[in-house]
């Protein structure tokens, strides 16, 4: 097997051969099964970038309670109870949201509230074909279309939105949501 070599910043080389001792490796091993993951992981067609934000996301829902439930018992489950009591279980969406508001810019490295939503929302919520946050004067629009999801589940999905942006300092001037369509718009709240 022939070899080559490769150049990287002296920093990076110091930080691989430390892991390396760490873990009882040799240099040349860790750096062939790093590169090795970055194969494996454009074979999906996705950076290892992309593959880490992931998986970060994944830690985090799973570390605060997050679980996987396959969608047709979710929908059905929360279409009985959202009929019985939407006023309630929206409020509880809107507890989640904000409390997710406050927690993801501090576990997401190096990432803003928005960015955290996005990287976190495109990872746990699978339904969604669309997520775009856009900076206005003042402001933000929030789009996110999830063409299979049932009404009841698109309001409780906008009211942990609410949630979440209300917590970073916005409050809510324009809200349009219908069956797998949600539309929100927010406002920089004034102090007082």
């Amino acid at each position: 097997m022939g070899r080559k070599f490769l150049a990287a910043k002296e920093n990076l080389v110091e930080a691989l051969a430390k892991l390396a001792k760490e873990r009882h490796l040799t240099l040349f091993s860790l750096v062939n099964e790093s590169l090795e993951q970055i194969l494996r992981a454009e074979g999906y067609k996705k950076s290892l970038r992309e593959v880490l934000d992931e998986y970060e996301a994944l830690t985090i829902a799973k570390e605060t309670g997050c679980v996987i439930v396959m969608e047709e018992c979710l929908y059905r489950l929360i279409e009985k109870y959202y009929r019985e009591d939407g006023e309630s279980i929206s409020r509880v969406w809107y507890d989640q949201g904000s409390w997710y508001g406050r927690l993801l810019p501090s576990h997401f490295i190096a990432k803003d509230g928005f960015e955290a939503l996005e990287k976190f929302m495109r990872t746990i919520f699978w339904g969604l074909s669309d997520l775009t946050i856009s900076e206005i004067e003042d402001g933000l629009v929030l789009r996110c279309i999830g063409p299979r999801l049932p009404e009841s589940y698109t309001n409780l999905l906008a009211s942990f939105l609410e949630g979440f942006i209300h917590s970073l300092g916005y409050r809510t001037v324009n809200k349009d949501v219908s069956r797998g369509i949600i539309f929100l718009t927010f406002k920089v709240k004034t102090k007082t």
